[in-house]
């Protein structure tokens, strides 16, 4: 999928539909191995509600999905702490 087919929820219109939101955010992440912050600035929303919406609101709607985002989030933490140890 391209950056181009999310960009339509980039206004917010998606704050009423929680569920949807938090589902959509997970399937950019995957498929781009995103990070919150890449994620956030495609869908217009703060690192807050993504990461909230991750790790907290999508276990309980999508499990399975959830999951799969808990990988890519891992990645992205421990190239974190790599490089901060390099610095």
């Amino acid at each position: 999928m391209e950056k181009k087919k999310y960009e339509k929820y980039h206004l917010g219109s998606l704050s009423e539909c929680l569920e949807e939101r938090a589902v959509l955010l997970a399937q950019y992440m995957i498929e781009h191995k995103a990070t919150v912050r890449q994620t956030a600035s495609v869908f217009g929303a703060s690192k807050s509600t993504v990461h909230k919406d991750l790790t907290e609101k999508l276990p309980v709607i999508n499990h399975a999905l959830a999951a799969q985002v808990r990988q890519v989030l891992d990645i992205n933490k421990s190239c974190l702490l790599y490089t901060s140890d390099a610095a």
